[in-house]
């Protein structure tokens, strides 16, 4: 189970990423309103937090002699 969460993680926290810069980029322009983008980053901001350890931290290898 751990190693299909270790594989899928990265791949979320890019979604999670692509959702917070997109609906800046939105606001931005003009087009969402500025409580959806509220909402929506941190939603995403939530969720790359909780699958961010997965990928970015490393478990250690004990080194073979």
């Amino acid at each position: 189970m751990i190693n299909i969460i270790r594989k899928i993680a990265p791949w979320i926290s890019i979604i999670c990423l692509v959702v917070i810069i997109g609906y800046s980029i939105l606001v931005f322009r003009g087009v969402q309103s500025k409580e959806t983008y509220i909402m929506w980053t941190n939603i995403a901001t939530v969720v790359w937090f909780v699958f961010s350890p997965f990928w970015l931290i490393k478990g250690n290898k004990k080194e073979q002699a």
